[in-house]
């Protein structure tokens, strides 16, 4: 066995192996699931915005919606110090409530300016019928939750987790191929997929860890990135090219360089979802994804965060 290969699986328990043959299950069920048609884009019928003054209005919302999370969760954090500590609990409990301020802040600015977030599905295949048009928020937004149907998020989920293994594994082999050249890439996970594998806190602060990562971060990237941003973009860009910015600009935020591609094709591949199957199922999708990235992390931390 080469050494790479020996090095990766050093130090496997029972859970970590569970967590293996899990993934490979899951990863080809979901390279089945992606041969059914939920990767097809088909023919997109958006309501664009034109202009420099509705552009700008999309971006002034997505940058007072990105300035209430902020704001608000270092709001929070001062206040939770002030009475209880800075743990790390408190930190991610007051990051979801800034989450949660900043949805309120976009859904009151999606409704006074109509068309700057985009939720119903706008996408459809040959013999479909053409997407609704809907005269306010409400009607819309009923429209989308009706889309966000149980194949609809389980046939997307199965579908983004096999793309993330193609692309977990493209990289991997990159990794390996610079390594034989004696070329060393960065490898390290995010700070916070550490501190959950080494994790020996009180319970309490995993719940509010799960509240941010798993409920919060969904909701608050599918509202930014494909509600609002690649809405906009697909205005003055082909959409192809709306995709690739899109999925490239979700991947930097998050700032690992180790998942620079498995995010880039999970950001590109919730954009076709987003145009398909609305903005519901992204978050569904996403917090689904998520959680069981969470989960794994706790059970099986030392595979989990080589995989």
């Amino acid at each position: 066995m080469p050494a790479e290969l020996q090095a990766t699986f050093a130090g496997f328990g029972l859970a970590d192996w569970i967590f293996v043959g899990w993934s490979l299950v899951l990863s080809g069920v979901g390279l089945f699931t992606l041969t059914r048609g939920y990767a097809l884009p088909g023919v997109d019928h958006p309501v664009r915005l034109r202009g420099l003054s509705a552009t700008a209005l999309s971006f002034l919302s997505l940058g007072l919606f990105f300035f209430a999370v902020y704001s608000s969760a270092n709001l929070f954090t001062s206040l939770f110090i002030k009475s209880n500590g800075a743990g790390l609990g408190h930190q991610m409990l007051a990051q979801f409530l800034g989450q949660m301020v900043g949805v309120g802040t976009l859904l009151f600015l999606g409704n006074v300016t109509r068309g700057t977030v985009a939720w119903a599905p706008s996408a459809v295949l040959e013999g479909e019928p053409l997407p609704a048009v809907f005269s306010n928020l409400k009607s819309e937004l009923r429209f989308t939750w009706s889309a966000c149907t149980l194949r609809n998020w389980l046939g997307s989920f199965l579908s983004v987790v096999g793309l993330a293994v193609l692309a977990t594994l493209t990289w991997k082999a990159f990794y390996w191929f610079c390594s034989l050249q004696g070329q060393v890439l960065p490898e390290e996970p995010q700070q916070l997929v550490e501190t959950l594998a080494k994790w020996n806190g009180p319970a309490w602060q995993l719940w509010a860890i799960f509240l941010a990562i798993a409920i919060g971060a969904p909701v608050v990237e599918e509202l930014a990135f494909r509600g609002t941003l690649y809405n906009s973009l697909k205005g003055w860009l082909p959409r192809g090219y709306a995709i690739v910015v899109t999925g490239l600009l979700f991947s930097i935020v998050h700032g690992s360089a180790s998942a620079f591609l498995p995010l880039f094709a999970f950001g590109c591949f919730l954009c076709i979802v987003r145009d398909r199957f609305g903005l519901f199922t992204c978050m569904g999708v996403h917090a689904a994804f998520n959680a069981h990235n969470f989960f794994w992390l706790l059970l099986a931390p030392t595979a989990s965060t080589r995989f």
